[in-house]
């Protein structure tokens, strides 16, 4: 008899043996009467083995029916176990009216004062964006049809909860926050307090940072009370802080212009233009000098206040000689040290390997002319403080230095200036790294620098990057080749040590973070290296880490590592070169692994491994390198190669551990290989006999299972 022919009470019997949902699920697809039967059951197995992975889904992805099985099957309308979210919270991000609505039939209460509720774990919250109650999350989405349903239901219009920064949050505090002016409209029309405060102080101030200009126009045109000054002027300095010229426009239009004596709330006067300023959006600055009067900013107050000393660093960025020379005549002083609250922010425009902090600077106007490249400026400061102690103070006790400030901005005359006044090429930046170093990507600048006494003896001391290093070895690291020709004139290179220093740094390592013309260049200037040497594996490997396929092919062609791969050359590395290879960028990346493993291949690596040299598959199992674990695969390793006893095969190892998309991406290949039915079986079931459910991610066993079964019974 057909399995269709069989009674209903016999064909739930048998689904009552299969042992797990995906294996039901199959059942119920081979025939039309099967589902309405055997649905109950697949959703029930879901429940109880899967921890309700159905709902889950179903309230991400908008499907309702599937939401309603579940619920019908047992599960909770709470429960959270691969998603951060509870599935109403869910629903209400991802704007499924319908499974929204479904949820609301089983009791789930949308209203709560506390976020904690819809998130799996309260002490590990989600990593985006989204914060709130329901109808806090679909207004912040911009969800119109799931606002509209929540609050048919009863929701109150302003509900509110506390947010992560500690403040309150509302529909329509969110819905102001991330532009989305039809929601905005409908809770001001219903009547939510505009006044709610923003992350930025004000909706107007939090919809002017994100740039939505609709928003703030609309809440400047409906509600007076935004217009007040110590309100708006927050919202006028956030956007000129961002560039966003049509905010600052319609804010400057709407009479929201710095004056001396303009409250401000959380900000001062000044600040749109000092922000504006610090950020480089000049186009911004010309459109507050339209409305400002910068001669009220000159004459009010105390020549030497805070405000008058803001603008002169304004001034000096900025190259408006006039203002300079009235503040100065007036008393404004040029040496003062900056407090926190007059910490400017320099923005770096030569690229190097340090990674200096855009802001917290406590810089001077010198350094800020120096960086912008304003001569007479600079002339005009010089002169100002022109007794020694305070013009040493100036050009060699700040943190940015303006020789600093100079070098970056790649100002040639100006850093001349600065050394025939007495700027110091070896002074240390924050006690960490010589000034001179900054001038590896400015070779012009560098020579004038060794006129004026560099000392090419000094290292950084800079811990974050290239820690102990010289400037010749910091120039190989950047692969700056005219700056290494300038130095080649100081330095002959050579093979050596570093044994005065914790941490021994090699050239070659240096030169390898610089590329293959780098080592190029340090290999044809008297730099020699030992073919098979530890300097030549290191090199080599690290060039694997990063898929540097230029450099492996000129250590291929120099010698330094042997043509043939296929011996244990390399046995201080604790892996196979094929499992060494990665990418900075592995997921967008794949052309230059695929290249890099590809010659490893041409160069006699096996692609299964073995005892002595490693078994690539499993190491990148190991890692989790799952765009290498793809690449293996289809350059032919075997998931099934037997790998030792202590270590199984690669299969065994991605079962034990619960990686389902490695175990997905070796069995796709197992379906394209012609393997005897037999020996498929019996290397599966070791596979599953390897299954540890204390370590693994996911129970993958179904997968298997069910690979087993359509290979032995295809489908004709």
């Amino acid at each position: 008899m057909e399995l269709s022919n069989l009674p209903n009470e016999l064909l739930v019997l048998v689904a009552e043996f299969v042992d797990d949902e995906f294996s039901i699920n199959a059942l119920l697809q081979t025939c039309k009467r099967f589902p309405p039967l055997l649905n109950p059951c697949l959703y029930e197995l879901n429940v109880r083995y899967s921890h309700s992975c159905a709902l889950e889904w179903g309230a991400k992805n908008g499907y309702e029916a599937t939401v309603r099985r579940s619920l019908q099957a047992g599960a909770s309308p709470s429960s959270a176990h691969y998603e951060p979210w509870v599935p109403m919270a869910l629903a209400c991000i991802h704007g499924h009216e319908a499974v929204v609505r479904v949820l609301l039939e089983y009791g789930v209460n949308p209203i709560s004062e506390t976020m904690d509720v819809w998130y799996k774990d309260p002490r590990n919250r989600p990593l985006t964006g989204d914060e709130g109650s329901p109808p806090i999350l679909a207004a912040a989405q911009g969800h119109e049809k799931v606002v509209d349903l929540l609050l048919s239901s009863g929701v109150p219009h302003d509900i509110r909860c506390k947010g992560w920064h500690g403040i309150d949050i509302s529909p329509l505090s969110m819905a102001a926050r991330n532009g989305h002016i039809f929601l905005v409209k409908l809770f001001i029309s219903l009547g939510s307090d505009i006044q709610i405060e923003g992350l930025h102080g004000s909706i107007i101030a939090d919809a002017a940072n994100e740039g939505h200009c609709e928003v703030v126009q609309f809440l400047l045109e409906t509600n007076p009370q935004l217009c007040s000054p110590d309100v708006a002027s927050q919202a006028l300095c956030l956007a000129a802080s961002e560039g966003d010229i049509d905010i600052v426009k319609l804010l400057l239009e709407y009479g929201i212009v710095p004056t001396p004596t303009l409250p401000t709330g959380r900000s001062y006067p000044l600040a749109p233009l000092v922000k504006a300023t610090q950020m480089e959006h000049y186009e911004v600055v010309e459109k507050l000098l339209e409305y400002m009067n910068l001669h009220d900013f000159v004459t009010y107050g105390e020549p030497d206040d805070e405000d008058h000393r803001r603008l002169l660093l304004v001034s000096a960025a900025c190259g408006w000689r006039d203002i300079v020379e009235i503040l100065l005549e007036r008393g404004c002083s040029s040496d003062f040290f900056p407090p926190k609250s007059l910490a400017w922010k320099i923005r770096q425009t030569l690229p190097d390997g340090r990674r200096v902090s855009t802001h917290g600077y406590h810089t001077s106007p010198l350094a800020l002319a120096a960086h912008r490249g304003h001569g007479d400026i600079v002339d005009l400061l010089l002169d100002h403080n022109d007794r020694p102690e305070v013009l040493n103070s100036l050009l060699n006790e700040r943190c940015p230095n303006p020789l600093f400030a100079a070098i970056d901005g790649n100002h040639l005359k100006i850093a001349n200036t600065l050394l025939n006044h007495g700027a110091n090429p070896n002074i240390r930046m924050g006690g960490r790294e010589p000034v001179f170093f900054k001038a590896v990507q400015a070779p012009e600048i560098l020579k004038l620098l060794f006129d004026h006494g560099l000392d090419l003896a000094l290292r950084s001391s800079d811990s974050s990057v290239y820690p102990g290093v010289l400037i010749y070895e910091r120039a190989l690291c950047d692969g700056n080749l005219a700056t290494l020709d300038l130095l080649q004139q100081k330095y002959s290179f050579k093979r050596h040590q570093h044994t005065e220093r914790r941490h021994s740094i090699d050239l070659l390592d240096c030169a390898m973070q610089g590329g293959a013309l780098a080592i190029e260049y340090l290999l044809n200037n008297g730099f020699e290296v030992m073919p098979g040497s530890s300097e030549a594996r290191n090199a080599f490997e690290y060039a694997l880490y990063r898929s540097d396929t230029a450099s492996l092919t000129l250590m291929f062609e120099r010698g330094l590592v042997p043509s043939k791969l296929s011996i244990p050359w390399n046995l201080e590395i604790k892996h196979s070169l094929l499992g060494l290879v990665s990418s900075p960028n592995s997921d967008t990346d794949q052309h230059a692994m695929a290249a890099t493993v590809d010659m490893l291949i041409a160069h006699g690596c096996q692609i299964n491994g073995d005892p002595a040299l490693g078994y690539p598959l499993n190491e990148a199992l190991h890692e989790r390198k799952m765009a290498l674990c793809q690449l293996l695969l289809d350059k032919g390793a075997n998931p099934l190669h037997k790998c030792g006893q202590s270590e199984g095969s690669p299969l065994a190892n991605a079962v034990r551990k619960g990686y389902r998309k490695e175990v997905r991406a070796m069995l796709q290949i197992l379906d394209r290989r012609n393997i005897p039915l037999e020996e498929l079986r019996e290397e599966l079931q070791l596979a599953e006999q390897h299954f540890h459910s204390s370590i693994a991610w996911d129970d993958v066993r179904p997968l298997i299972r069910r690979f087993y079964w359509r290979k032995r019974y295809p489908v004709v």
